[in-house]
């Protein structure tokens, strides 16, 4: 009985790590996705002279790139995973848009995942982009 309650013990412990793992784990895909989509649209904007735009839609944890109207959902990283914020620029408008000498207006947008983790991209206007991880 002491080794079937120890064994318990580990069981519910490595499920509750896990599952935190797994949540932190996919609030990171969702940043790399989005700046890695930032770095190639933008790329894109000086190889093609095209203005390209990201769009963040908010309440439908989506955003779109155009031209070409490619909508990406949050939910390909995995579930749980919301905007908290969109910040750009100086908090004006949900929309980044790439000049086609590569500059790009500048701000945060802020992802959160089911365990109140968070990734806060930062955008500046040379297209680079950071990302702070505040993890539960």
């Amino acid at each position: 009985m002491i080794v079937v309650g120890i064994g318990g013990i580990l069981l519910v412990t490595t499920i509750y790590s896990w599952s935190r793992f797994v949540n932190n784990n996919n609030l990171r895909s969702a940043a790399r996705y989005i700046t890695e989509d930032i770095a190639q649209y933008r790329q894109r904007t000086v190889a093609e002279s095209t203005v390209y735009t990201i769009t963040f839609n908010v309440s439908g944890n989506s955003y779109t790139i155009s031209p070409g109207n490619i909508t990406k959902n949050l939910s390909l990283a995995g579930p749980g995973i919301t905007f908290q914020s969109v910040c750009l620029p100086a908090c004006t408008t949900n929309i980044i848009t790439m000049q086609t000498r590569g500059l790009l207006n500048n701000g945060t947008i802020v992802l959160q995942n089911n365990r109140n983790s968070t990734a806060t991209i930062t955008v500046n206007t040379a297209g680079r982009t950071y990302v702070q991880f505040t993890m539960q």
